[in-house]
């Protein structure tokens, strides 16, 4: 469970997520570039992923793998695609190491927003 982000269901009738539930940044003044969570769950080669799925995130080097987060993970699961909502996103993946060397896919404040 992460601090830095909550979730709720999106009540807004002109959202195209709406009735189902959206991620949150909980830090007022949240920075660009700054690291919010990782996006966690069930990691393959990309080209086993399963194509149904609502929630695989290509990740990797050379987004070679996969992370899906439809059996199980964290809040991360309920992020939003930005798309047909009339805004620009304001988060972005990008493949990190943690402590241990192991590679992430973290969810950052997005560094520019688009025009």
């Amino acid at each position: 469970h992460s601090n830095r982000v909550y979730f709720r269901k999106i009540t807004d009738r002109d959202h195209p997520a709406h009735g189902e539930f959206g991620l949150y940044c909980a830090i007022e003044h949240a920075t660009p570039g700054m690291w919010l969570l990782d996006y966690v769950g069930l990691v393959m080669l990309g080209e086993d992923q399963d194509k149904e799925s609502d929630y695989v995130s290509d990740f990797g080097e050379k987004s070679e793998l996969a992370c899906d987060a439809n059996g199980y993970g964290n809040e991360a699961r309920f992020l939003n695609d930005f798309r047909n909502t009339g805004k620009h996103p304001n988060v972005e993946f990008n493949t990190r190491r943690d402590k241990n060397g192991e590679l992430r896919q973290g969810v950052y404040v997005k560094l520019k927003k688009d025009s």
